[in-house]
């Protein structure tokens, strides 16, 4: 607590705000068996909102997020509600000037990617006093299901590890203050 201060989003939510994410895979879950394994190389396609009800235009993120190593880089573009359902139908973002979203529907034809699995959680975030580029999340109560949209109507979400809260670290590469660092040394923590 001496480092970090609760980021925009936990001060907004009271602590804590709702994550709701589909990832895309092919029907042998290869992303999932590469990400278990630590692959270098691989690549997550996902469609993110923060949310559970469609309600009146939630807001959608389609990233995709490429590890290699250590390194971890995520690219994300916003898009309307409206173009989310289009693109369930179609395959098509239907946004020629946007890359990321070129990017997204060029992968899911090249490798075969459908809608897979929803995950949701509870997430707590922070960001570093003296520099917003770290940022720590704690995410509580993780549930999944298969599913093939964002809000599938017959959810039913299984919890994975009740008892169990998953941190993450988020820094630039070989930025990480020595706080942190010796944290990391002193838990025994692994980069994965």
């Amino acid at each position: 607590r001496q480092h970090m201060v609760p980021d925009t989003y936990s001060r907004l939510k009271d602590g804590r705000y709702l994550v709701r994410s589909l990832y895309f895979d092919t029907a042998d879950f290869q992303a999932y068996t590469e990400r278990n394994h630590g692959l270098f190389g691989r690549i997550k396609l996902r469609i993110r909102t923060y949310c559970d009800q469609a309600g009146e235009s939630p807001v959608i993120v389609a990233e995709i997020k490429s590890k290699k190593g250590n390194l971890m880089e995520k690219y994300g573009s916003l898009v309307p509600y409206s173009r989310y359902l289009q693109f369930l139908q179609s395959n098509s973002w239907q946004s020629p000037a946007d890359p990321v979203l070129n990017e997204f529907e060029r992968l899911i034809r090249v490798r075969m990617l459908q809608p897979q699995l929803l995950v949701q959680y509870w997430r707590e975030g922070y960001r570093c006093r003296q520099s917003s580029d770290l940022r720590i999340t704690l995410d509580h109560n993780v549930h999944s299901a298969r599913a093939k949209e964002v809000f599938p109507g017959d959810l039913l979400l299984k919890p994975h590890r009740p008892r169990y809260i998953t941190l993450e670290i988020k820094t630039p590469a070989r930025k990480e203050p020595a706080w942190l660092q010796a944290l990391v040394r002193q838990h025994g923590l692994r980069i994965s």
